[in-house]
């Protein structure tokens, strides 16, 4: 199944992309899921093909076309072609060519985290932070990395195939209004920051994360609920709303 094993990738690769791949490797579509018609293009409405090939590559559901998603009419693509309908875009991509192949990812960019506030005003006083994207083999962190403000926890944890100490050389201390970037090829272990030397990038990294947050919806934090503690119940874990005899639980 794999044709190329036993080495390291240093692709860009996201837990979401895993539903797509999985669903696609299946022999299924994320798009068929969620309704498949098409509108503008040149197919009168006529339904997606999955999978579609197009310049020699196969694809399980809607492909990006500058900002427009889209999809074949037929099954090798043929010119005829339509815009995907009531379809919102998966967060996550189909990697299965570079798991398989070891090709390059169809991932580009990397959002680690997005907070509630402005990110123009991001990593200004006041402003939300500890929010961080990745585009290509750069990393942008916007205030305190560690959202925590602790310095303790802004640390880097240790990558077993890079020989380096385990703490970032340039976070000693949490700083709100901060600006970090990253070179991560050059630079795994973060230790040398670019933002001053690479403003437009930042500016860039920025926008891009501002794009992200446009389509963001409101966090809802509920209050906390024990009933569900461990604790609480002989140390299995229950949703606290179902009763669960302890007497019965195997533990080995």
């Amino acid at each position: 199944m794999l044709k190329k094993i036993g080495y390291i990738s240093e692709e860009m690769i996201h837990i979401s992309d895993w539903y797509p791949t999985l669903v696609g490797l299946a022999g299924g579509n994320t798009v068929s899921l969620r309704g498949n018609l098409t509108y503008g293009g040149n197919s009168d409405g006529a339904k997606c093909v999955f999978p579609f090939t197009y310049k020699g590559k196969t694809y399980n559901g809607c492909i990006t076309q500058g900002h427009q998603l889209w999809c074949s009419t037929t099954r090798t693509y043929q010119g005829k072609w339509g815009n995907c309908k009531d379809v919102q875009p998966l967060d996550g991509v189909d990697q299965w060519p570079m798991l398989r192949e070891g090709s390059k990812s169809s991932r580009t960019e990397f959002v680690y985290n997005i907070k509630d506030g402005n990110v123009r005003d991001s990593g200004s006083a006041g402003s939300a932070s500890g929010q961080a994207i990745r585009v290509g083999n750069y990393k942008l962190i916007l205030g305190d990395p560690t959202g925590t403000g602790k310095a303790s926890r802004a640390g880097w944890t240790q990558d077993p195939f890079v020989s380096s100490q385990t703490s970032r050389g340039r976070i000693t201390s949490v700083d709100k209004n901060a600006v970090y970037l990253y070179n991560l090829r050059d630079d795994p272990t973060e230790r040398t920051n670019l933002a001053d030397k690479m403003p437009s990038l930042v500016d860039s990294m920025r926008a891009r994360l501002e794009s992200h947050a446009a389509t963001m919806l409101p966090a809802v934090f509920g209050r906390p609920d024990q009933r569900g503690n461990p604790s609480q119940w002989g140390g299995a874990v229950s949703p606290g709303w179902c009763s669960v005899d302890t007497s019965k639980i195997i533990i080995g």
